[in-house]
C-alpha cells in the first residue's frame, strides 16, 4: 500500500467512515460535529454511528459555540471541556454594539424566560419587544453571527 493510500485510508478510518461507532463515541472523538446548518450533524451521524435512531438521534447532545467560533454539536456531558478549552472571559465587553453594563441585565432577562419556557429566538425577540427593547439592540442580541447569545453560550449560560 502506497504512503498516499495508508494516510487516506487511516483518515477515512478515524472520521468512521470505514467503521462505525456509537453516537457518543463519533461525536467525542471528532471533537463535534458542525452544526452551522440543523440537519448535518444528523446526516454525518446517520452515515456514522451504529446506534443512530431518528427519533432519538440528537438525545445527550448539545448545540453551542465552540473553540472555532462556530457552532458544533457536544456530547452535554463535555460541555464543560469545551468551554474551559475557549476560556470564559472575567468581563463584560462592548463586542456586539451592546454596552457591556447592558449585557448582564440583558442575559439576566433572557435567562430568566428561557428558564420560563421561551426556547425560540422568535419567542425570546417577542419578550424583548414587549420589555422595551430597541429594534437596533434587538438585531445585535439576536445577530446571526452570534450576538449576546453566543457570549451567554461562551460563559455557559445556555446552550443554543
Amino acid at each position: 500500500m502506497s504512503e498516499k493510500s495508508e494516510l487516506l485510508a487511516v483518515s477515512l478510518d478515524k472520521q468512521f467512515v470505514l467503521e462505525k461507532s456509537t453516537r457518543m463515541g463519533v461525536v467525542s472523538a471528532l471533537c463535534g460535529l458542525q452544526a452551522q446548518f440543523a440537519n448535518y450533524p444528523r446526516h454525518a451521524l446517520r452515515m456514522r454511528a451504529c446506534d443512530y435512531e431518528p427519533a432519538t438521534w440528537n438525545a445527550g447532545l448539545v448545540k453551542t459555540w465552540t473553540f472555532r467560533g462556530t457552532l458544533h454539536l457536544v456530547p452535554k456531558a463535555e460541555l464543560g471541556l469545551y468551554l474551559s478549552a475557549m476560556g470564559v472571559p472575567d468581563k463584560w465587553d462592548d463586542n456586539w454594539g451592546i454596552g457591556r453594563r447592558r449585557k448582564p441585565r440583558l442575559s439576566g432577562l433572557l435567562l430568566d424566560w428561557i428558564r420560563g419556557g421561551a426556547c425560540e429566538r422568535a419567542e425570546l425577540k417577542a419578550l424583548c419587544r414587549g420589555h422595551g427593547v430597541e429594534e437596533d439592540l434587538l438585531e445585535n442580541v439576536f445577530h446571526g453571527w452570534g450576538g449576546l447569545l453566543k457570549e451567554m453560550c461562551q460563559r455557559g449560560l445556555i446552550v443554543y
